[in-house]
């Protein structure tokens, strides 16, 4: 990637899914926000090439729940090189009104095709 600008964009579902388990979140989707996605790569020792994923999820519903994203990593003509998922607060819920931080970076391998990263919140569910 040497020194070409990681565009950003940011998508929300706007569906509810179901989840194993607790059969629906009483929060969907939109009722997240990612307060910030910041994908950076940074250089490690030996010249290795790493990505940082960095950002702020916060539940905006009246309930306690946790939202699951989705990034997808894409070339120069937008087709998706490659997609993960993650869980910021793992199996705990976010209160209302608060946030958790996460870095998504490393469920990624360094590849040259990819040039952006887009992030969408894909599932929720209320522990």
């Amino acid at each position: 990637m040497n020194t070409k600008t990681i565009v950003v964009t940011v998508a929300i579902a706007a569906s509810f899914a179901l989840v194993a388990g607790d059969a629906m979140a009483a929060c969907g989707p939109d009722a997240f926000k990612i307060d910030s996605f910041e994908p950076s790569e940074k250089t490690r020792a030996g010249g290795r090439r790493v990505y940082s994923l960095k950002g702020v999820l916060v539940n905006t519903c009246a309930e306690p729940a946790a939202a699951e994203l989705k990034v997808d990593a894409k070339d120069d003509g937008g087709n998706v090189v490659r997609s993960e998922s993650g869980w910021p607060a793992g199996s705990n819920n976010i209160a209302p009104g608060a946030s958790a931080q996460f870095d998504l970076g490393p469920l990624f391998r360094y590849d040259e095709k990819i040039k952006y990263f887009g992030i969408s919140i894909s599932n929720t569910k209320s522990w």
